[in-house]
């Protein structure tokens, strides 16, 4: 091992062995607060296991795309294919790609968007609506060169790129860019936007698995032995070996059952929503994020400015539920109840994805591109969502205790993972999960094609069980616990009953 690589040992990959300009980037405050940032969030108080931290998983994504090039070098047979510059920006890019995340991961986005629209803000009044940790990643990036003074260290050590190299690895953590457009694959390494296939997933399929001890026989090495580099309509791309269409579908089929068992718990969302009106509350009666003395950003807003997001971890959570403050006082009780297990209550939930399914494929026959189509399932999923809280309206007008505004309904799509941009690279009318996976025959190494659902062989799974939506409604008791009001209680099975004979 060469001088200045540091060796962590690591639960789920074993030693790592990173870089030394790696090494120095892990040791900056900036980086650092990744370990109280907790990967899944709110699971963690469903999942005891869930203790794991952007931190550990950012290591992971750093080391795979090392492991991915060396793979990629080896079945190509060409040390040249991804130059040494080429991997090591890879590597920090996938060792900065979550530096943006905010408290609780992606419940940070969600509180964003529920205070941001709280506050009326929209696109025309300059303020971003629908915020996302990716930008986040970026800005972070930059500011820990800065702060850190590793700029010039960066350029030094990639002399291939010079001054474009803090641009490169901002466009592999974005997915997308121009500055290699003849390497097309070497965005797909990090942030695959054709087909969801690349090493962030492996790692958090991989690490998420084992915290919530959900198992799986999806082997991301076996990926990694059959990856090979082809040209496909002009462009240089990742394709796999015929044979391992299964474990691409096992890979799916990981994040399926991952999102059902445990993302979308419906215990967790209950807690999701209890910490974000929390944050919501303790947000409108104005917490700060304190810079210095002059610098002082609201809880809302902070996320925006990098020097403010380095000091915001999960301690946001306990900072709230410590504090003294009057003003303060639902959102701690609210906190407090999370702790007492005193939780929102899951009314109903509704599985919708036959009906949508219907939608998407009407949807198909009309629009031209992947893009229209994906717009247009949305319009229908909040069409649905509509249609649900006029039914939860119609049910409260009857009722004495169960008030429409205290009622939540979370719509949650999955469909695989698999998300296009565009239909540039396909058809509009595919709409199985290998879109944009192109497959090669061990006998023709400079072809590659893409594979019908039909065309691999697993026990048979209806094309609708690839596309799912669900409704879950949470009564919110925020003034009125539940667990403290028996009458109410009994209300809302009645309102329960009222609500499935309308869905039937």
């Amino acid at each position: 091992m060469s001088t200045g690589y540091k060796v962590f040992n690591d639960c789920v990959h074993g030693h790592i062995n990173l870089h030394p300009l790696c090494v120095r980037i892990v040791d900056t405050p900036q980086f650092q607060r990744l370990r109280n940032v907790k990967q899944v969030g709110p699971v963690y108080f469903v999942y005891p296991g869930a203790s794991h931290n952007r931190f550990e998983h950012s290591l992971g994504v750093c080391h795979l795309a090392g492991k991915m090039v060396d793979a990629l070098r080896k079945s190509c047979n060409d040390q040249s294919i991804v130059t040494d510059d080429e991997k090591l920006c890879l590597e920090i890019a996938g060792l900065c790609h979550d530096l943006g995340h905010g408290p609780f991961s992606h419940t940070w986005e969600k509180f964003i968007d529920v205070a941001r629209n709280k506050e009326g803000m929209s696109e025309t009044s300059g303020a971003v609506v629908s915020w996302k940790h990716e930008e986040g990643s970026v800005q972070m990036f930059e500011y820990l060169l800065e702060q850190n003074k590793l700029r010039d260290a960066l350029v030094e050590a990639v002399p291939e790129l010079k001054d474009k190299a803090v641009e490169f690895i901002k466009e592999l953590i974005r997915g997308k860019g121009t500055l290699k457009s003849d390497k097309k694959f070497l965005y797909q390494i990090i942030s695959n936007k054709d087909n969801g296939i690349d090493v962030d997933r492996f790692e958090y399929f991989l690490r998420d698995g084992r915290q919530l001890n959900i198992s799986s026989s999806f082997d991301y090495n076996r990926l990694l032995e059959f990856c090979y580099v082809i040209e496909v309509h002009g462009e240089k791309c990742i394709c796999f070996r015929n044979k391992e269409r299964h474990s691409l579908y096992e890979m799916f089929q990981v994040r399926v059952n991952l999102y059902h068992k445990a993302y979308c718990h419906h215990v967790a969302q209950c807690i999701e929503q209890m910490v974000i009106d929390a944050f919501v509350e303790a947000d409108r009666k104005g917490y700060k994020i304190r810079v210095s003395n002059d610098k002082v950003y609201q809880l809302s807003e902070a996320h925006c400015h990098s020097e403010a997001l380095s000091r915001m971890t999960d301690h946001i959570f306990y900072d709230i539920l410590y504090s003294t403050e009057e003003d303060y006082e639902q959102a701690r009780e609210l906190l407090h109840r999370i702790l007492k297990r005193d939780l929102y209550k899951v009314v109903a939930y509704k599985n919708f994805s036959t009906k949508l399914l219907k939608e998407k494929e009407k949807a198909i026959e009309t629009c031209s591109s992947v893009a229209e189509i994906d717009k247009e399932v949305k319009e229908r999923i909040k069409e649905c969502k509509l249609g649900v809280e006029k039914d939860i309206k119609q049910i409260c007008e009857r009722m004495t205790y169960c008030k429409f505004e205290q009622f939540k309904v979370v719509m949650t799509k999955l469909d695989m993972g698999v998300e296009m941009e565009d239909a540039v690279r396909g058809t509009a009318e595919k709409k199985n999960p290998f879109n944009n996976i192109y497959f090669y025959d061990k006998n023709k190494l400079s072809e590659a094609r893409e594979i019908e659902w039909s065309d691999v062989p697993v026990f048979p799974v209806p094309e609708g069980s690839i596309f799912h939506v669900h409704g879950t409604v949470i009564y919110k008791d925020v003034d009125n616990p539940v667990s403290k009001n028996e009458t109410l209680k009994d209300e809302l099975e009645t309102f329960k009953a009222e609500l499935m004979k309308l869905w039937k």
